[in-house]
């Protein structure tokens, strides 16, 4: 269950020492998404199995950090070797963030402080105070530069998202503060008034003037709105200033209305369509993450009810159930026998009141 595939010529990654901590996170999120739909107790320890394999090896104590690769002697001296954001935000939002609220104990406890321990990694090691960003790796000084190109929007809005969602989790008020405060600052920045979109990332031009840049790529398109619809159901002032015109442009620009799902990038302002609609966790992540994120937080900014679908055995309808990352009181659940797995219910859940606590 931990084998993964090289990006260069897709032939599995036989060896543990190959394989990556993100990589790792992603192969996780799959299971962790069946558990949060189903409280499936059979599939729990592999989820546990595979989390305590992924914080025993590639966690390193000394530099307090999730590496990329398993903190072995032959990978710390290789040049592979890299301290790179994803390998911790990835933890975050693939199952720590999902489950944390619905585990049982010890799980619940532990996993909220591996939360904890994460966003005080992300906010030590890679926060920018001077630009209010969250670079992409930390390994030496020219990394901590906006000309390296790797720092973007995306990373960086979601690394905030994940810090505010475990302050509230946690009743961190620090951690809510922060990114609240952060995020507000990074919207302001990011966003162009002209086009009503969002730009993806600084970069320099040969002369090293530094440019917005107003080509889209689907995920951080996606993660900003994601956040502007979060921190809306505190500042309902972020849908009219932001949020209208950024989600309409994505229903217009970035779906492909002929053959259906997200492009990968649309070049601004030719509207350009690049690259392959397919990717590993686009279709089957960022994708659906930014319907469901946002149908719940408009759903809710305009006071109508939300109404989710889940699948559980006979006697635990209402066992973890939450609408996604939020909160919500539950109005009713209706069920009906669900025919591809026999031994469970399709359950329709209409949820009010719904907050991110």
């Amino acid at each position: 269950g931990r084998s993964v595939f090289s990006e260069d010529n897709l032939t599995p990654l036989s060896s543990v020492s190959e394989r990556n901590s993100q990589e790792l996170a992603y192969a996780l999120q799959g299971m962790a998404f069946y558990y949060y739909l189903t409280q499936d107790e059979e599939v729990l320890p592999d989820i546990i199995k595979l989390k305590d394999f992924i914080f025993e090896n590639y966690y390193d104590s000394e530099q307090d950090i999730i590496l990329q690769l398993p903190k072995n002697p032959q990978n710390q001296e290789s040049k592979k070797q890299r301290k790179g954001i994803v390998y911790e935000l990835d933890q975050m939002n693939t199952y720590l963030m999902l489950l944390a609220p619905i585990l049982p104990e010890p799980y619940q406890s532990q996993w909220k402080k591996d939360l904890v321990h994460i966003s005080r990694i992300l906010m030590n090691q890679f926060y920018s105070p001077e630009y209010n960003n969250f670079w992409y790796y930390i390994d030496n000084a020219e990394d901590k530069k906006i000309l390296t190109g790797k720092t973007d929007y995306g990373h960086s809005i979601k690394t905030l998202w994940m810090i505010y969602l475990t302050g509230k989790l946690v009743n961190n008020e620090r951690f809510i503060t922060f990114a609240r405060t952060s995020a507000d600052k990074l919207f302001k920045e990011a966003y162009d008034s002209e086009s009503g979109t969002w730009y993806s990332r600084l970069y320099a031009d040969k002369n090293k003037k530094l440019i917005k840049d107003l080509n889209k790529s689907w995920w951080i398109y996606a993660e900003l709105d994601q956040v502007a619809g979060t921190l809306s159901l505190e500042n309902s002032s972020y849908v009219d200033k932001y949020l209208k015109s950024t989600v309409n442009w994505w229903f217009k620009n970035m779906v492909d209305h002929t053959n259906h799902g997200i492009w990968h990038k649309v070049i601004w302002p030719t509207l350009e369509k690049k690259g392959f609609k397919q990717w590993k966790w686009k279709n089957g992540f960022h994708s659906y993450e930014h319907a469901l994120v946002g149908y719940i937080t408009t759903q809710a900014t305009q006071g109508e009810k939300v109404k989710l679908y889940f699948a559980r055995k006979e006697g635990k309808e209402k066992k973890g159930i939450r609408p996604y990352y939020n909160t919500g009181k539950i109005e009713k659940i209706n069920k009906k026998p669900l025919q591809s797995i026999p031994e469970m219910n399709k359950i329709e859940v209409t949820f009010t009141e719904i907050n991110y606590k």
